[in-house]
């Protein structure tokens, strides 16, 4: 098995169609994620019974991801890739990372545009966040576009459970000392983001405790100003969450 495509869904009847008709065309298996209440998983068992699709009680993208990955696992692919069913993206660009894939461990995909001021802004922030971590020259870290070799993947200690999981991908392969670029996709479609602002602040909290366990490791060699300076804010950054979660 070469390529493998991972895509959670939830309540996806009205672009689930088209993402996977597409899909099949860039890669040799999919596998669906399902914790819909509509007519999503009906649509996938009728017009698609060559997906594998797991049905699973309510679950975040994190938990839903780390399903597919497990049972992709099984299926010895030489890459994964990763992709939202809600049509944001084109799955016409997965051509573009395989390709990318061919010199790197890991390729993320650059959307062209977001959905909103607020998360431009909040992709922004974390991007920043990134590459002051990573020194990756990350654009589009919350992009959920990714594509990423089967022996890098397998590397990645993954416990995230809702959309930080885009956001371990990069620390993981960081971690790992992998390779990652990313490559440019376009937006076809701007729909209505599922990511508010309780999920950033989870984001933000899974960033702070990652990069704080990451700094006590005796294997990171980061300069003594730069781990002071993250202590200091991604404390600060955990503090604000707290306080966030008591006054909600």
């Amino acid at each position: 098995m070469k390529t493998v495509a991972i895509i959670p869904t939830l309540n996806e009847e009205k672009n689930v169609y088209e993402v996977l008709k597409e899909t099949k065309r860039h890669v040799n298996k999919i596998i669906v994620v399902d914790s819909s209440s509509d007519r999503t998983p009906r649509i996938i068992k009728t017009d698609f019974p060559d997906v594998t699709l797991l049905r699973e009680k309510r679950m975040g993208k994190g938990l839903a991801v780390r399903s597919g990955i497990k049972k992709a696992f099984n299926l010895k692919p030489k890459i994964v890739i990763f992709l939202d069913a809600d049509g944001e993206k084109d799955p016409h660009d997965i051509k573009r990372m395989l390709v990318a894939l061919e010199k790197n461990d890991m390729v993320i995909g650059r959307r062209n545009r977001m959905r909103s001021w607020k998360r431009k802004f909040f992709n922004s922030f974390t991007n920043w966040w990134i590459r002051l971590v990573t020194d990756y020259p990350i654009h589009d870290a919350t992009s959920g576009f990714f594509g990423i070799k089967n022996s890098a993947l397998k590397k990645m200690k993954l416990k995230s459970v809702g959309f930080e999981i885009e956001t371990e991908f990069i620390l993981e392969a960081y971690r790992n000392k992998l390779n990652v670029t990313e490559v440019p996709i376009k937006v076809p479609k701007i729909s209505k983001s599922k990511l508010g602002f309780k999920s950033m602040v989870k984001i933000n909290m899974f960033f702070d405790n990652w990069v704080l366990n990451f700094l006590k490791a005796k294997t990171n060699k980061i300069s003594f100003y730069k781990v002071s300076f993250l202590k200091i804010f991604c404390n600060m950054g955990l503090l604000f969450s707290y306080l966030f979660n008591l006054i909600k």
